[in-house]
């Protein structure tokens, strides 16, 4: 088996692999029903290669000065939720329907346990991706909207979108640059 490269932590390669087998042995039926929970398709290969590539894709942007922080967020990584004891809040990101990921993390609110979040729990939420977002996107560059689930409390969306402005005022803009000149 290739190595990833990381000697003090969990191996890319098992933990993939352990994953697969676990989702599999299971027939997805963890991602079904977080899908399901979510109003999503039921597509759960969807679920597991976008969790995987995105799993991987963290793992290449984290710089070797940060090597013990993913290989925690490795070691959190389980097919089934209830395996990891570190984990609060499952993230569920809809990659332009192409391909969705869950990512499990911890927080200082206790463990994962699927009950409705509560409204200083979604209050706290909100405000941390907001503030994280806006740190490098403006308002008028990023809208951000946040509701629960269709048919489920315990999940929360944040929608997320560029703003690309009104196409009369990048018309009226192309005008007047062309009066200009």
């Amino acid at each position: 088996m290739a190595d990833d490269g990381d000697d003090d932590g969990v191996d890319l390669n098992e933990w993939e692999e352990a994953f697969r087998a676990a989702a599999e042995a299971d027939d997805y039926a963890i991602f079904r029903d977080h899908l399901r929970r979510l109003g999503l398709p039921d597509e759960p290969l969807m679920l597991l290669d976008g969790t995987i590539q995105f799993v991987q894709m963290w793992n290449g942007f984290t710089s070797l000065a940060r090597r013990d922080a993913f290989t925690s967020l490795l070691e959190m990584q389980t097919y089934d939720p209830a395996l990891s004891s570190e984990a609060v809040y499952a993230y569920t990101f809809d990659l332009c329907g192409m391909a969705y990921a869950r990512v499990l993390i911890e927080s200082k609110y206790g463990t994962l346990d699927w009950s409705p979040l509560t409204d200083e729990e979604r209050c706290h939420l909100e405000m941390e991706a907001t503030d994280d977002l806006r740190f490098d996107y403006s308002e008028d560059e990023l809208d951000i909207d946040f509701e629960f689930a269709p048919f489920d409390e315990t999940f929360l969306f944040a929608r997320v979108q560029e703003v690309y402005g009104d196409e009369d005022e990048v018309e009226d803009e192309v005008e007047d640059e062309e009066v200009q000149s």
